[in-house]
């Protein structure tokens, strides 16, 4: 009786852990694709910055002026 108990706690156990790593690995996802999405947003506004400065769309192949 006792053997059956201890397998069932393990596996409820491993179901939790699972739980857990899931959703931290879903977060951990979220985070990398916003911190991504956020360095591009980043590289376009500095683009876009320096296009409005200089009046060149093409200033990183003609040089600033």
């Amino acid at each position: 009786m006792s053997r059956i108990r201890e397998k069932h706690t393990d596996t409820t156990l491993m179901k939790a852990l699972g739980w857990v790593g899931g959703i931290a690995g879903l977060g951990l996802a979220i985070a990398g694709a916003l911190l991504s999405a956020l360095a591009i947003l980043m590289v376009l506004i500095f683009w876009l910055a320096l296009y409005v400065l200089s009046g060149d769309p093409f200033w990183f192949w003609n040089g600033l002026p």
